[in-house]
Parts: structure tokens; C-alpha cells; sequence
């Protein structure tokens, strides 16, 4: 088995020609970096147009790493320029190493910590409901999200993260 960063340049490599080779004429990629409590990292956008984009969020934790594909629908929020909200769905892929693991919520509310004692695989489905906000004379954006995500590997587990993206617009 290749070993953690293997497996995430891999990935990383994967994902970067899927962006630039993606079959729509049109579109805008956003490369930046998102600050989530359980899913951090390295976010990719591409906007097939005005109202539909795909996401994708290389996560990188304690020992861990996975990688988010999602598809988002962007409807403008009002009058306000270069605001809008979006939402979407997805699936994950994942592994946990020795020591890794996410906060979980059980148990009427309380944080029980899982760990796990060998590296294991996750697969799962994400839903994602947020707001992006392009940056008027800049080509930068930002966004704002929650995105429940269902793991399966070691058992279901239901997690809700949240996230702040900055990302870079090369625009086309």
C-alpha cells in the first residue's frame, strides 16, 4: 500500500486533470484553501457556468486525508452583486491512519472521540448548503458552507462540518 502523501499526490494529480480537462466550453476555475474543524484543506472549483459548478476538497487532518467531489447549483442571492447562495451533493474518499479520527456527536449531545488503532478507508455521501461571494476589482471569492457528510468504513457515522473558502479565480 503506497504510503499517505503517495496516495494524496495521487489524488491531488487526478483531480487537477479532471478540472482542466473538463469537456464545458466555458467556465471559471477557483483554486484556494478552506478552514473546516473536521474537513481541512485545499479546495478546487469549477464553474461550468453562472449557475452550476463542481467542487472538489482535498482534506488533509491529523494522519488523514480524503477527497470531496461535490456539484453545486448557485442561485444570485437578491440585488447584491457577486453574491449567491448555493447547494449541492456529493460523495468522499478517504483514509484514517493510526491515531486518526474525527470528533463525533452521540449520545445526547456529547463529544466522544473516535480513534482508530490501524489505517482504514472511508467512502461516504456529503450535502452541502452555503454562500460564495466574488470580491468586486479582485479575482478573488470567498465562501461559507455546512456540509453534512455520512461515513462508511468502520460503521455509519453522521458528521456536520462547516467551512470558509478563499479561493483565486482564474477567470476565463
Amino acid at each position: 500500500m503506497l504510503p499517505l502523501i503517495q496516495r494524496l499526490v495521487l489524488i491531488i494529480i487526478f483531480c487537477w486533470f479532471t478540472l482542466l480537462h473538463h469537456p464545458a466550453k466555458a467556465g471559471t476555475i477557483g483554486l484556494g484553501v478552506r478552514l473546516a474543524p473536521i474537513n481541512p484543506g485545499f479546495d478546487a472549483m469549477y464553474f461550468k457556468n453562472e449557475e452550476q459548478a463542481f467542487e472538489f476538497i482535498f482534506g488533509l487532518g491529523s494522519r488523514s486525508f480524503s477527497l470531496t467531489g461535490l456539484y453545486e447549483i448557485h442561485k444570485p442571492l437578491g440585488t447584491a452583486e457577486g453574491l449567491a447562495v448555493y447547494y449541492g451533493g456529493g460523495a468522499h474518499l478517504g483514509s484514517i491512519g493510526s491515531r486518526g479520527g474525527y470528533f463525533i456527536y452521540k449520545n445526547r449531545g456529547q463529544h466522544i472521540y473516535y480513534r482508530d488503532d490501524y489505517a482504514t478507508w472511508i467512502v461516504g455521501l456529503d450535502l452541502v448548503l452555503g454562500a460564495v461571494y466574488k470580491i468586486p476589482s479582485t479575482p478573488l471569492n470567498i465562501g461559507l458552507d455546512i456540509k453534512p457528510q455520512l461515513d462508511f468504513g468502520y460503521g455509519s457515522n453522521l458528521f456536520f462540518d462547516g467551512g470558509l473558502s478563499l479561493r483565486y479565480l482564474f477567470l476565463k
